[in-house]
């Protein structure tokens, strides 16, 4: 129930920078993509009174399917509705949980390729079975 309440109480805005957060998984991909918006400067007028803001949303870490935000605001700015095409809209848990897979790959991977370096530094020459892959 708390993800519907952090969905539709107008986004996360923990980042003090009264920013507005929404979190969009595009279809087919493990990245979740973090997107701000201001609601002073980026929502727009609809005819009913309230406010709309449509967003493009495309993955940079190997996914670049895109995805549609539409999000409805009534007069107060408070988020209403919300859908995205091409994806789904996640909480912020779903981002810390993407950031911290991330993170802890990207670590490995490091490790990895010091013991390859300090491998080959000693003239190792099993090195050559193990395949570098930078993040």
């Amino acid at each position: 129930m708390n993800f519907l309440k952090n969905l539709f109480s107008g986004g996360s805005s923990n980042q003090g920078d009264g920013g507005l957060y929404f979190y969009v998984r595009p279809r087919g991909c493990e990245e979740v993509v973090q997107v701000r918006l201001n609601p002073s400067n980026d929502l727009s007028r609809s005819k009913d009174g309230g406010f709309f803001v449509v967003k493009s949303v495309r993955g940079k870490d190997r996914c670049f399917n895109p995805a549609e935000m539409t999000l409805h605001f009534n007069n107060q700015r408070k988020l209403i509705d919300s859908s995205v095409s091409g994806g789904k809209l996640v909480d912020e848990e779903a981002y810390n949980a993407y950031q911290q897979a991330r993170a802890e790959k990207k670590q490995a991977i490091r490790e990895q390729n010091a013991n390859v370096d300090a491998a080959q530094a000693s003239g190792d020459d099993r090195v050559d079975d193990v395949v570098r892959d930078d993040v």
